[in-house]
């Protein structure tokens, strides 16, 4: 505004100063202050229009992903375990979008022989990689690495066993999960009781159809 204000007092000056020119001078003066005075406001008005076309809307915020991977923790529980005698619960956390790590515990009992049943305590972990979907919803690649020990009054056995695995899992928006488990491996055990000792390794199959909670 200032520079405008500067250039119409100069066009004055020179117009006072030179009365005595010709009438196509002043002319030619007059159409060069309107232009002067134009300019500003054209280069404002392209500098908005320019603005205005380049404005990009905010992208929308991606909710659909957030709601459908909120849970951070599954705790699910086996009825075939229990079936057999033994309560087994799984803790699973959430390690990355496609990775989890559960801490298995159990406890119960064991057929011995027809009759008799011997206390059982167990306890593992499985890291589980989401091959395909994600810690909520997916196809599962994992290892259950378990740990078990059993006794009588007359003996102690202890096994150890690695079994990789194939699942599926599914978490409804409410927090319900299910998934299932399918795998073979390898079982290492000792025994001893009366002095006496034995080992034995046997192929471990793995079938686990669980149900639990996510939060």
């Amino acid at each position: 505004m200032n520079t405008n204000r500067f250039a119409c007092l100069s066009s004055l000056f020179f117009v006072l100063g030179t009365a005595h020119a010709a009438a196509p001078m002043r002319k030619k003066h007059v159409k060069l202050v309107a232009q002067v005075e134009m300019a500003p406001a054209a280069k404002t008005e392209t500098v908005q229009v320019k603005d205005a076309t380049n404005a990009k809307p905010a992208a929308p915020a991606n909710t659909a992903r957030t709601a459908a991977e909120h849970h951070s923790i599954a705790i699910t529980f086996s009825p075939f375990h229990a079936i057999g005698g033994v309560a087994e619960i799984a803790v699973e956390g959430k390690l990355g979008r496609r990775f989890g790590l559960a801490g298995i515990v159990g406890g119960g009992s064991s057929s011995v022989s027809k009759s008799t049943r011997a206390p059982l305590l167990e306890a593992g972990i499985s890291p589980r990689w989401y091959l395909v979907g994600h810690f909520d919803h997916g196809l599962q690649l994992g290892a259950e690495v378990m740990g078990a020990m059993s006794w009588n009054d007359s003996a102690t056995a202890v096994s150890v066993a690695g079994i990789p695995y194939v699942g599926y899992k599914v978490t409804a928006p409410v927090g319900f999960t299910f998934e299932t488990q399918l795998g073979c491996g390898y079982r290492l055990a000792l025994a001893q009781g009366g002095g006496a000792s034995a080992t034995k390794s046997e192929v471990a199959p793995l079938l686990n159809l669980n149900f639990g909670w996510a939060f």
